[in-house]
């Protein structure tokens, strides 16, 4: 189970934070936002000794929770285009990721390493979506 502050919020508000950060709001305004909203004092009164979300818990956030989300909502963008396949969404991904490899090259070696594991961890993520989906798929047309 996520154990950060802002993974711990109500889906519903961190929904709203996902749509404000692509959107470009501010992390100090977002920060401010989240630490005024009732149901956020409340968990982290219960959970957290009241501390509040800080700019780290935010940037946190941004690194994983967001980050992840932004990938769903990317392939749910592809997805919903109506001549688009599962094949198509690979490789645009693919290509994706070949541009930023590219871009990498002049990047120190530390540097290039955290940025290949985030690619690599989200391609894995995808990967294992397509495979519970063929298998949902396999299990919806089987014969019982």
């Amino acid at each position: 189970m996520a154990t950060g502050k802002i993974s711990r919020l109500p889906r519903e508000i961190r929904e709203q934070l996902n749509r404000r950060l692509d959107d470009g709001v501010p992390g100090n305004r977002l920060v401010a936002w989240l630490n005024e909203l009732p149901a956020v004092r409340a968990l982290l009164a219960a959970e957290f000794g009241g501390a509040a979300i800080n700019e780290q818990n935010l940037s946190n956030w941004k690194q994983g929770g967001f980050r992840d989300w932004r990938m769903q909502e990317d392939a749910r963008a592809f997805v919903q285009s109506p001549a688009m396949t599962l094949e198509q969404l690979v490789r645009g991904v693919a290509a994706r990721y070949a541009a930023l490899v590219c871009a990498w090259r002049e990047s120190p070696e530390p540097v290039k390493q955290r940025k290949l594991r985030v690619v690599m961890q989200d391609a894995m993520k995808l990967q294992r979506k397509e495979q519970l989906a063929q298998a949902s798929e396999l299990n919806r047309v089987r014969p019982d």
